[in-house]
């Protein structure tokens, strides 16, 4: 954060309750949080607790120890609900109820990564009584651009706690969409992993951050024109995308989308609804 003048983050951490990741580690956890707090706003993953998650293990009782004001956690997520291990999970379901009433009754994040739905399935029908039921949630999705695009846009227009954040990791690789540097975007990623980060930097080099940041203003002009106060930054970084020279590459073309941006909407996408929507949750330096 610091090497790329990034002033603080939203970042989900995973603490699942599961039998190889002890309690011991939790608290090890607790106490890392505590010093970050003026910089991070943490939420409590549960992408990586498939089968604790199923089985109902996120109860009252576990939640109402994260949360705040009891717990470090200001929210729950991100929830990834594209994990086959989720494919019975709804949001009518006892899982996802319990997590919205302990969030919302603290008045704070749900971060979700949608399912790819089919657009006429019931899914979209029940996330918008959540959204509309749990009104002190503020509900931040991210993931492919189909979602904007043809869920959340609408909700947007009808909701104010709904919002997106576009990840530089979806301006590398096209998220369903049809254009003309779509087809190109998958060979960013190396099919046969040798060495992830110089194949990742060979791989950008050679598409060139001029086509890929074309696209990707191609790809969100609709969203900036109607909502340009719902779209928040971000990176989704991923396992070896931690690398130093990968996290500086996401930086680099993040600020080089944000520079193409019409002038009037830069500041905003970059920190600014980010700042007016969660920085209320920054604890400062005591």
């Amino acid at each position: 954060m610091d090497r790329n003048h990034v002033m603080w983050a939203i970042v989900f951490e995973y603490n699942t309750p599961l039998p190889d990741r002890p309690r011991e580690r939790y608290l090890r956890n607790i106490e890392h949080i505590a010093t970050t707090q003026s910089r991070v706003i943490h939420l409590d993953g549960i992408s990586a607790s498939y089968d604790s998650f199923v089985d109902g293990e996120y109860d009252e009782e576990l939640l109402g120890e994260r949360l705040q004001p009891r717990g470090p956690f200001y929210g729950v997520g991100e929830i990834a609900l594209y994990w086959p291990q989720f494919e019975t999970i709804t949001f009518s379901g006892p899982q996802l109820q319990t997590v919205f009433k302990a969030v919302d009754a603290m008045g704070g994040i749900v971060m979700l990564h949608p399912r790819e739905w089919d657009w006429d399935s019931t899914d979209p029908v029940e996330l918008e009584e959540v959204v509309k039921s749990y009104s002190n949630i503020t509900f931040l999705f991210h993931g492919h651009s189909s979602y904007m695009q043809y869920l959340l846009l609408p909700l947007m227009d009808k909701y104010p706690n709904v919002f997106f954040t576009y990840d530089v990791i979806y301006m590398l690789v096209n998220g369903g969409l049809e254009g003309a540097v779509g087809p190109v975007m998958p060979e960013l990623w190396p099919e046969v992993p040798t060495d992830e980060v110089e194949q990742f930097l060979a791989n950008v080099e050679r598409v060139g951050m001029d086509t890929i940041v074309e696209w990707a203003i191609k790809d969100s002009a609709l969203w900036f024109e109607e909502r340009p106060d719902r779209i928040i930054w971000g990176t989704d970084l991923f396992y070896w995308a931690w690398a130093e020279p990968v996290s500086d590459k996401f930086a680099d073309i993040g600020r080089k989308f944000i520079s193409e941006l019409p002038e009037d909407l830069q500041e905003d996408y970059a920190y600014g609804n980010a700042l007016r929507v969660f920085g209320r949750h920054l604890i400062p330096n005591q």
